[in-house]
């Protein structure tokens, strides 16, 4: 931890906890990193199928020197999933699915975040459509 307190930092996970745990604020007191949330309401994100119950499990933790200007806990699902999809670490159908939207809208909100649904090397590309 001490490496990282002379960098901008931004951790963005699944913690699995709440930011009333003991756990976890003994983490942000020993890292230096604050809430991002914070002056934004509570955002709970965990289980989506029960708003009314739902308790903030997923968090995103920066560095003092960082400003968050606004929170969104469907757009940081969405850009996390299409960078996840973008690095080959998850498929089309799972991050789809763990972003919230179906396979179709999820990629139309890829090109718009100008991902490419279709990663395809040209010169593959070009071998296959000479045979």
């Amino acid at each position: 931890m001490q490496q990282l307190k002379n960098k901008p930092v931004i951790v963005v996970g699944d913690l699995n906890t709440t930011m009333w745990s003991p756990y976890y604020r003994k983490f942000i007191r020993d890292s230096g990193l604050k809430n991002g949330r914070s002056g934004f309401g509570v955002q709970p994100t965990w289980p989506v199928d029960a708003p009314i119950f739902s308790i903030p499990l997923d968090h995103c933790l920066v560095s003092p020197e960082i400003k968050v200007i606004d929170v969104s806990v469907e757009e940081a699902k969405l850009l996390l999933m299409g960078k996840l999809y973008e690095t080959g670490k998850l498929s089309l159908g799972q991050a789809a699915e763990l972003a919230g939207y179906s396979r179709p809208t999820f990629m139309e909100l890829l090109g718009k975040m100008e991902i490419p649904v279709f990663d395809y090397p040209a010169e593959d590309l070009e071998r296959e459509m000479n045979l």
